[in-house]
This record gives C-alpha cells, structure tokens and sequence, in this order.
C-alpha cells in the first residue's frame, strides 16, 4: 500500500480550519462558454466539466468529514474516456487560459536571447476554477480580457475593458513584486504526455493567435526558458514538433541517480527486480565544448570544414576541441582577461596544465557569462552575457559591439551568484566545487582516462557518507562534464540479489525506462520549483497532469503507479513544503482503481457524463472497471477479432450445415480447444459443438 507513513491508512479529520493540510489543491471545474470559437473547442460542447464532486461531506451530528487517501498534501484526480472524447481538447483550453492570462501578466517583464516571448490565443471564453489551501479562486477568460479572483484580491488582465471587473485590479505588465503577489494564489503546471502525437505545433497552426515567433502559440512554451516563472511546461521537449526524450533524460539524469542511491541507502525498491550497483563516470567534455562553434569566425568555419571533408569528423572535432581549450588555456593565465578574473572572483585556482581542472574552470566561466545572458533574473547584466567574453581581454570590443563590460561587473556578477542556490546555478556550483576539492586533493589521473564511481568521488569531496536529501546528494555529484552510467543488479521478490553481471540502465525495457524518465522528470521540476528563492516569482503547489501515461507499462506497472509514485513524493518529503495535485489521464483500469469516482470527470462524446455513472472505481474488479468507466458497455471488452470469430462460429453451431465459410466442425473443435482462452466460453460453445449432429 506505500510506505508507513500512509500505511496509517485512512485518516478522518472534522477541523475545517486545517483541511489545507490535506488537500492544498484540486482542481474543481471547467466551464466552456458557447462564445468560444469551434476551433478550440473541438468536440467539446459548451457546459460545464467537473473534476469530480465536492469533497467535503458532512456526518449526521453535522461535523465536517475529509478522507486522506493519497498522503498529507497531495491529492489525485483523473479524467478518463474513450479516444476522441476529448479528454486532451480539455487540458489544451486549461493550457490556452494559463499562457493567455501570464501573455499579459509578465508582458513588460525581460525575456532573454533564449526564451520566446508568450504568444496569445485568440477566441476562448472559460473559468477554471480550483481550490488553494481551502479558498476557491477562478481564473476567467473572455477573449482579450482575463481575470483572477483570489481570496486576497481580484486582477484583471487584456485589452479589453469589461464592465463586470471595474472594481479589479489592472495588473497588465505588472513587474515582479506585484507578479508575486498575484500568483500567491496559484499553481504551477508540468505536463508530461511521451505520444509521439501529442502537442505537434502544426495541430495548432490555425488557431487565431498573436504575438506568434514559430508555427503556433505551444512553440513559446517549449521556448521560454525563464527560470520557471510562467507556471506551465511540458515534457518531453519537443523542437519543432520533434520529441527530445534524451535531452530531457539529461536534464533529469542526476535527480535519477540521486533517487535510485537514496532508496539504495534505504534499502528501498524504486524498480521493481532491480536495485542500484553503482554510478560509473567517464570524462566527456565533447558536449560542452562544441557550445562555442556559434564563436568561431566564418574563416574558422570553412578551415575546419574543409579539414572534415580531408581527414573526417572525428579528426576536425579533435582539431577544433584542441583550439577551443587552447583559447581557454590563453585566457585563464590571462590576468586581464574576464575568465581569469572570474575565476579570481571565485576564489578558485585553475592548473591550466591539468585537463580536467581546465575544463572545470573553463565550465565556471561559461556558466558565469550565459546565466546572466540567458535567465530574466540577471536582466541587470544581460549585455555581460556573450559567449565572446570568455576569451576577450577586459576592455577590448567585440567585432562591431559598442559595449565593452567592466571587469568589476563581473565582481558583482559573481557575488550575485555565489548568493544564488536555486537551479539556475547549479552546474555551476558542482564545477567550483570541484575547483575548491583540488585545491587540496586530486581525483587523480585515472580520472581523465578510465571511469570513477560515484562513491569515489564522494571520498574526493571527503564525504564520508552518502548525504541524506535528494538535494544535498546532487550537490555533491561530479562537474557536468563527466558523464554517469547507471549499474544496476537484479534481485528476488525479497531484495535478494541474484546471480549475474552487473546490468546497465539502458539495458532494461522501454517500460521501466519510461517510468524512472517519467519520475525523474517530475522529480527534476518539482525541485527547481521549489529551489526558487521567495524573493522571486515562486510557486508552492504544482499540478501535475500526466497523458498517456500509462503507455509502454505492462498491467503490473499500471497497478502499481500511482502508489509508487506518492511513495516517491513521500519519502523524498516533497510534500512536506509543497502542495500536490495529480490530473491522471488515462485508459488503465488498474490506474483508475485507485482512484474514488468523486475525483473522476467521464467525458463521453464532449460532453460531463459523471452524473450518469453508477459504478465508484476505487476498490473495484477490474473488469467492471473496464465495462463502465471506460464506456465498452456496447462492444463488451473482447478485441473485434475475438468477437467476430466466436460469432461466427455460433453461426456455425447453430446452423444445419456441414460447412459455413471457414468453418467445418474440425476447425471448430480445434478452435475451442486450443485457442480460447475464457473457460466459460470455451464451456457453453463445446456444449454446442456435442449438441450438433455429426452429419452436420
């Protein structure tokens, strides 16, 4: 059922004042207003969706009554049909109504070089309403005009003046602190969906929009890069339409591993068969060096691309990486250079002729200059932020630049970063980390040319012991550069380890990938989210909507997902700071079964079917499960193929003939014998096949 701590089972409280204690958001409902141009709505029909009834319920004495079933501060919710019900329809207008409201919100606010600014979808009108730690609050939309109540206050929002909200408060290019004010009272979104079909920016491209820097309005969310200060972001990242799925596992690598050694430590199961053997790390600095071939002159370019075409790739790679740790070298002796003198700000000292400390202070340099070019946060030292910088002299220009930074900006950079503990410097920090360690010990040569465990490197650090938090532990891995690979060893039901090599991660099945991506993805943004300073825009619930999720998982994963999942949360104590709500959309019986059906919205054909159904999921047979929340009461749920060919042997059957079609009573003995699998049927169609004459 989980671990202890919800193995109290289910708790009854009849203190309304701390019920936000359990359920610090949920979503309520959705209305869709006949205004909103079809091309939104799609199937959809104008009404109201409602994300399961009301949960509170009084007893006869009168008292008010909650039911805990997921764990303190974490609530769970589905919404489930058949395919073209319209289920993703529903969450793309949630999607729509949060980029619309924060278009305006955040419009006056810096966006840097790397992020799009939101684009605006024209044509919805629709409340979303929800609940925050007990207070209900409606985020409204009625075109170009947007509005939030809160129990604090209500804004308004557009370019448009609507007579109902005169007495709101206008927060239209609102800056940061009145920003933060503002979003007290609301949620940060992450949506995962890995369909290969999901969130395609052509699907998308003839819906009326303004502001528009790619095909369709999603292009700006996959591109806005801004420290998580608009509260959505979807998983997998997809350019141009296309799924990055490793791009996403190597943001989430190092959340994984932290995962995997803390249940380790616990002597936890996180995948089931299997628990970690160790964390290997080789030097890779390739990634990180060909971030600078957008520096390179045009002359450079043709040099190195004539060399591939000569002597190949590999060798113009080699030529070219020697160049750029040349230039690194250069400007790290260089005391009037920006990479010296941010290294000296640091208080680091780089042995140049040592490679890996070459690339460590090479790395803190980096990361130095295109932090402050790239997060909104550093918008103050944004012109600082060029590539160029990290082998220029302090007081030379750039090419055609005017601007020329001084030495002491980055004086102030630095002491600004150094304060900085949130995701944004996270690298970062692991780089200096480094630096500082060498200073006194040395990871030794090996380290350059054979692989390290990660235990090793903790002994570097002079760590004794693993640390105890996620967060701690990841503060202690290995500069970016190095690259980990996951040893795992399978074991018993009991945790026993069997016989056998050591396996690598990528040797288990897409499923079982799948779900540790799935995981640590979610682990990844529910830390960063949480590692942003109060002084910034910051949220502290998350709705977590996950599509599809059930694909590539066998029967036996989809029974246990959601409950290994609030594990994780649990004995990670995400929800000890954070409030948690789970939208699952989903086709798994075995998911829904742990869900009570006042937490379900049943689309059927566009349309809020809760009120026609009678069986409550939670707790149910499978099957029953199947036939009545998923709507196979029609068809049954035997495959087409299975039904067609049993109804055409009762034809057979029932018939006077020798032979119908296909079917003779050879081919049907064989067929009930040795192909049906339901004893049942297999019974009832043998009686038949005895009660036919053998003539026939």
């Amino acid at each position: 059922m989980g671990d202890k701590k919800r193995d109290a089972i289910i708790n009854i409280r009849v203190n309304r004042e701390k019920l936000d204690d359990f359920f610090g958001l949920r979503l309520i409902s959705l209305t869709l207003y006949p205004e909103t141009i079809p091309v939104l709505r799609k199937v959809l029909k104008p009404g109201v969706y409602k994300f399961g009834n009301e949960r509170i319920a009084k007893t006869t004495e009168g008292k008010i009554m909650e039911v805990r079933l997921y764990g303190k501060n974490i609530s769970v919710q589905s919404i489930v049909g058949m395919n073209g019900s319209g289920k993703s329809s529903l969450l793309d207008i949630i999607y729509r109504m949060i980029n619309n409201f924060c278009h305006y919100l955040t419009k006056n606010l810096y966006y840097s070089y790397a992020a799009e600014r939101l684009a605006f979808v024209r044509g919805l009108y629709a409340d979303l309403r929800y609940e925050i730690d007990g207070e209900i609050c409606i985020l409204r939309s009625r075109d170009k005009a947007l509005a939030l109540e809160t129990p604090d206050a209500n804004y308004s929002v557009g370019d448009t003046y609507k007579a109902e909200w005169e007495d709101y408060k206008v927060v239209t290019g609102a800056k940061t602190l009145e920003i933060r004010e503002v979003m007290k009272y609301f949620f940060y979104t992450i949506v995962t969906n890995f369909s290969f079909n999901a969130f395609l920016s052509s699907d998308y491209a003839n819906e009326p929009a303004f502001g528009l820097q790619g095909t369709s309005w999603i292009d700006s969310l996959f591109h806005k890069n801004d420290g998580y200060r608009v509260p959505l972001v979807f998983n997998p990242y997809r350019g141009n339409g296309n799924m990055d799925v490793q791009r996403e596992t190597n943001f989430a690598i190092s959340r994984t591993i932290a995962i995997l050694e803390h249940y380790r430590e616990k002597n936890w199961q996180f995948i089931n068969g299997y628990k970690l053997e160790r964390v290997d790390y080789h030097y890779d600095p390739h990634s990180f060096l060909a971030k600078f071939r957008k520096v390179l002159t045009g002359m450079q370019k043709d040099s190195l691309s004539k060399l591939a075409k000569k002597e190949g790739e590999e060798r113009e790679r080699n030529v070219y990486e020697d160049m750029i740790k040349g230039w690194f070298k250069t400007a790290l002796k260089n005391k009037k250079a920006y990479a010296y003198k941010i290294c000296d700000y640091y208080r680091v000292k780089v042995n140049v002729e040592d490679e890996l400390q070459l690339m460590a202070g090479a790395y803190l340099v980096y990361k130095t200059i295109s932090i402050v070019g790239k997060y909104p946060v550093y918008y103050d030292y944004k012109d600082c932020g060029k590539l160029e910088y990290c082998f220029s002299e302090s007081g030379l220009k750039i090419g055609k630049e005017e601007f020329i930074p001084l030495i002491d900006t980055y004086k102030e950079i630095v002491e600004k970063l150094d304060e900085d503990t949130s995701h944004i410097t996270y690298k970062l920090r692991l780089a200096k980390q480094y630096l500082k360690r060498c200073e006194k010990s040395s990871l030794g040569d090996q380290a350059k040319e054979k692989v390290f465990e990660l235990h090793d490197y903790f002994e570097f650090l002079g760590e004794k012991k693993v640390a105890g938090s996620v967060e701690r532990m990841t503060e202690n891995f290995p500069p970016t550069f190095f690259s980990p690979m996951i040893m795992l060893r399978k074991v018993d039901d009991k945790g026993n380890e069997t016989d056998g090599e050591a396996i690598p991660f990528t040797s288990l099945s897409s499923g079982e990938k799948l779900f540790i991506y799935t995981i640590g993805t979610l682990i990844y943004h529910i830390l960063n989210i949480k590692s942003v300073s109060s002084k910034r825009i910051h949220y502290r619930h998350i709705n977590i909507i996950m599509d599809e999720l059930e694909l590539c998982f066998h029967p036996e994963m989809q029974r246990t997902f959601v409950d290994k999942l609030i594990s994780t949360f649990t004995r990670l104590h995400l929800n000890t700071h954070l409030k948690i709500n789970l939208m699952l959309v989903t086709h798994s019986p075995f998911i829904l079964s742990d869900i009570p059906q006042n937490r379900i919205l049943f689309l059927k054909e566009g349309e809020d079917v809760g009120g026609q159904m009678d069986l409550n999921p939670f707790g149910t047979n499978i099957n029953d499960v199947l036939v009545n929340s998923f709507f196979l009461n029609k068809n049954g749920f035997l495959g087409d193929i299975a039904q067609s060919s049993i109804n055409s042997l009762m034809k057979y059957l029932t018939s006077d003939f020798k032979e119908i079609g296909y079917w003779n009573r050879a081919r049907a003995e064989y067929f009930i014998e040795n192909i049906l699998g339901d004893e049942v049927i297999r019974h009832y169609l043998r009686r038949m096949l005895e009660d036919k004459p053998n003539g026939n």
